[in-house]
């Protein structure tokens, strides 16, 4: 009993014959079920070479999005500068005009009182000069002070 003969393995396959076709169908499921998860695998690796991708146009979008971040913030930074330049100009320029506007004032107040005093001065000593129509007539020159008029008669 040492080597099975032909005849008994042909006794076995008869009825390993359904075995064989129930392995050979499990062989086909998994045939089939392998290549449906490797086109799984290949749409599972095309999405991760996408996402790659897109992971790298997002970090160069980001790298030139923070440079311009960079250049908007020194602009802003020199806007600053000059808007405070520029408001303490303003700030000179308004305490130089309200001070030019004190002076303005000021002349205009001594003005005001060097015309009051001239007219003093005139009203105490006016003088009036009188002729007449009349052909070699005198002329008459008036003198008027606060206290006294004079008159003098000068012939021309």
């Amino acid at each position: 009993m040492g080597v099975p003969s032909l005849h008994s393995q042909s006794i076995t396959l008869p009825n390993s014959d359904p075995q064989i076709r129930d392995i050979e169908l499990e062989l086909d499921e998994e045939k089939r079920r392998h290549a449906e998860t490797l086109k799984i695998l290949r749409k599972k690796e095309r999405s991760y070479k996408e996402i790659i991708i897109q992971s790298e146009e997002d970090r160069q979008n980001i790298s030139l999005l923070q440079e311009t971040l960079d250049k908007v913030n020194q602009k802003v930074n020199i806007y600053k500068r000059q808007l405070q330049e520029t408001e303490g100009m303003s700030q000179q320029s308004v305490t130089r005009s309200r001070r030019f506007q004190r002076e303005l004032e000021a002349a205009e107040d001594r003005a005001d009182t060097a015309e009051s005093n001239l007219h003093l001065i005139r009203a105490k000593h006016r003088t009036f000069v009188t002729t007449s129509t009349v052909p070699g007539s005198q002329v008459y020159l008036v003198q008027e002070t606060q206290r006294h008029t004079t008159t003098t008669s000068e012939g021309y």
